[in-house]
């Protein structure tokens, strides 16, 4: 255990002992390289504005209203699926064999293939829906008839946690959902 502030070589050897790589170190002797080019870019054809999901070789994100599943080795895009309109950025969650993603309907695609498995309206009242969240077998989705939602909902020991636009976590019991 260090009882004084570590300088930027401990910090290196640090990170590294535990796996971790410190991308964001520019003060003199930290060891950032003077010009660090990506492994690969890839084009969309509209911004990336939320998260990308990773599982296994593939990465999925969401550019505008298409969800792209690109190789992690090059980038090269392995399938695409247009058309998924809904009004925000949407998180792709990948869970089992499928990659989830919601808009104006949560949609479901075979994760390696981007074949459509299923597609679900919600009810014309819902005017915010969260990112998809799942857990033991079962797919959540937080919505309030606004469009406040802020956060995916997350579930641990029977609990569901989401949090909203208003500045509140809200957690429900799992069995209120079934």
């Amino acid at each position: 255990m260090m009882s004084r502030a570590p300088i930027a070589g401990e910090w290196r050897q640090l990170l590294s002992t535990l796996g971790v790589i410190l991308i964001t170190c520019s003060a003199p002797g930290c060891g950032r390289p003077a010009d660090p080019r990506p492994r690969w870019v890839t084009a969309t054809e509209r911004d990336i504005l939320s998260d990308p999901s990773l599982s296994g070789t593939l990465l999925y994100v969401m550019a505008g209203d298409a969800l792209y599943a690109l190789s992690t080795f090059n980038g090269a895009v392995r399938w695409r699926q247009g058309g998924l309109k809904g009004g925000r950025p949407t998180h792709p969650l990948v869970a089992g064999q499928l990659v989830y993603v919601a808009g104006d309907r949560l949609f479901a695609f075979d994760a390696a293939t981007g074949v459509p498995r299923w597609s679900w309206s919600f009810p014309a009242d819902v005017l915010g829906i969260s990112d998809p969240g799942a857990a033991g077998g079962l797919l959540y989705v937080a919505e309030d008839g606004t469009k406040r939602i802020g956060t995916a909902p997350v579930v641990s020991a029977g609990v569901v946690y989401a949090g909203n636009l208003d500045g509140k976590v809200y957690a429900y019991d799992v069995g209120a959902f079934r």
